[in-house]
């Protein structure tokens, strides 16, 4: 295996993931957060569902 791997680019999550400070920690590192909301989540974030 190579000793840099590459960063990765998206963060497939399940919702127990779901929390504001861990969406903005990943977004910081320039990473696209794919995590499903929980339901009593009251501020909606989309999610592409293709990933």
């Amino acid at each position: 295996m190579a000793d840099n791997p590459p960063a990765p680019s998206v963060l497939l999550a399940d919702r127990g993931y779901d929390a504001n400070n861990v969406r903005k920690t990943i977004e910081a590192r320039n990473v696209l957060p794919v995590i499903p909301m929980r339901k009593t989540r009251k501020l909606r974030v989309a999610v592409d569902r293709t990933l």
